[in-house]
C-alpha cells in the first residue's frame, strides 16, 4: 500500500515538473497563448492578441488568394503556425519546408501592432501561396516584390520612392543580376524596392496569371527565354529599358 502511494505521488510530481517546464518554455519564447483557425495556429503573448491576429490571418489569406488566383484557396494540407510578438522594430520571416508530399510552413513576426495587421501578415501569407504554387524555392526578387503587392499603399509608396532614388544614384541592380539572386544581399532594401517595381511594371503588360507564367518559364528555361516567350521583350535588357522608361514617364 505504501509503495503504491509513493509511486502515485512520484507520478504526480513528474507531471507537475513537466507542466512547469512547458510553462517556462512558453514564457521564455513570449508565445504563451494560441488561437486555432481552419488554416492557422496563431501563437502570441496574450489570448486577445492570438484571437485578433487569427481573424486577420484568415481575412488576409482570402484577399491574397483571390488577388492571385481569383478564388478563395482550399484549406492548406497542414496548418500554418504564426508566432507573433509586439515589438518596436520589424523582424519577420517565413520558414518553408519542401517535401515530396507538399509544402509546410511556419512564420515568425515581430513588429508594431498596426503594421502586423495592415501589412506584415499579408506579406508573409503571400510567400506561402507562392511556395505552394511553384512547389520549390521562389526567385527572391519575385517572392518579395510579389509579396509587397499585399501591403498597403503607404508601404508601397515608400518602395516606389526608394527605387527612384536607387536609379538616380546609380545604385539599382541590372535586371540580369536581380533575377539571378538566390540569397538575400546585404542591401536587402534594393532587392525589395526593385523587385516590387519590376513586378508592378510587368502587371501593366498583363495580369497576375501571365506574371506567374513569366516566373515559371524563367525558372525552367532562363529569363531571356521568358522575356521573349511570355512578354515578347527582345531580352532582359529590353525589359530593363522599358521598365525604366515607364518609371520616368510616370514621374512627368
Amino acid at each position: 500500500m505504501t509503495a503504491t502511494c509513493t509511486r502515485g505521488i512520484a507520478q504526480k510530481i513528474k507531471w507537475i515538473v513537466l507542466a512547469l517546464f512547458i510553462l517556462t518554455i512558453s514564457s521564455s519564447t513570449g508565445y504563451a497563448t494560441s488561437s486555432r483557425t481552419e488554416n492557422f495556429i496563431i501563437k502570441a503573448e496574450t489570448q486577445a492578441d492570438a484571437d485578433e491576429f487569427s481573424k486577420v490571418a484568415e481575412e488576409k489569406r482570402k484577399e491574397v488568394s483571390k488577388a492571385w488566383f481569383g478564388v478563395e484557396a482550399a484549406k492548406w494540407p497542414t496548418e500554418c503556425v504564426i508566432n507573433i510578438k509586439i515589438a518596436d522594430k520589424v523582424n519577420a520571416k517565413t520558414d518553408l519546408f519542401y517535401t515530396p508530399s507538399g509544402v509546410s510552413q511556419e512564420v515568425h513576426i515581430e513588429g508594431p501592432r498596426n503594421l502586423i495587421t495592415r501589412t506584415i501578415i499579408a506579406h508573409e501569407i503571400t510567400h506561402i501561396f507562392l511556395a505552394h504554387y511553384f512547389k520549390r524555392v521562389v526567385p527572391k526578387w519575385f517572392d518579395e516584390g510579389g509579396s509587397i503587392l499585399a501591403e498597403d499603399k503607404v508601404e508601397q509608396n515608400n518602395f516606389d520612392g526608394m527605387v527612384i532614388r536607387l536609379l538616380n544614384n546609380g545604385e539599382a541592380y541590372e535586371l540580369n543580376h536581380l533575377f539571378s539572386l538566390r540569397q538575400y544581399p546585404k542591401d536587402i532594401g534594393t532587392l525589395y524596392a526593385e523587385g516590387y517595381s519590376v513586378v508592378k511594371f510587368l502587371l501593366t503588360q498583363g495580369d497576375r496569371k501571365k506574371l506567374l507564367k513569366f516566373v515559371e518559364v524563367g525558372m525552367n528555361k532562363g529569363w531571356e527565354a521568358s522575356c521573349k516567350d511570355v512578354y515578347k521583350f527582345d531580352s532582359v535588357k529590353d525589359l530593363q529599358e522599358k521598365w525604366i522608361k515607364n518609371l520616368k514617364e510616370g514621374k512627368k
